[in-house]
């Protein structure tokens, strides 16, 4: 009888501990985002700041307008040479997309956990799903006019 009360009560605190143990949540430091490499940047102009090189300059929005400026020059040449200005060009927009497409895909997947998590708002998150969505639009249509010239 005395056995049967030994293994009850060990059976007990096992239980115990490894209910305690499920219940407990762990604590888990929050990641950090690395910082910016744009901090640490030097003016690569007198006349223009980081911030407008870094954010301007090399925007998504001014590398698409300099492709098509590209293109436009190109419109006087003919043959091989216009279409292979044409395909790079070409080249060069779809990456840009493709990119862009991959950021704003990758910014909503950690929303989505942000979200889920209390980190931001659903008003952040909608804002972040909308930018998402505008590349998939912009993406696709991008590829639905893209040709290749042969």
């Amino acid at each position: 009888m005395k056995r049967k009360g030994t293994i009850s009560l060990l059976l007990v605190i096992c239980l115990s501990l490894v209910l305690s143990a499920c219940a407990r949540e762990t604590k888990k430091e929050p990641i950090s985002l690395e910082p910016s490499i744009e901090g640490s940047l030097e003016p690569v102009h007198p006349d223009e700041t980081v911030s407008e090189t870094y954010g301007t300059r090399f925007s998504l929005e001014n590398a698409l307008a300099r492709a098509n400026q590209t293109k436009e020059l190109g419109r006087g040449l003919t043959g091989e040479s216009a279409m292979a200005l044409t395909n790079a060009v070409g080249a060069i927009q779809g990456t840009l997309m493709k990119q862009d497409y991959q950021v704003k895909k990758l910014e909503f997947e950690l929303a989505k956990w942000q979200l889920r998590e209390g980190q931001i708002t659903q008003e952040a998150y909608n804002q972040t799903k909308s930018a998402y969505e505008k590349a998939v639009a912009d993406l696709t249509a991008f590829w639905d006019k893209f040709g290749i010239s042969d």
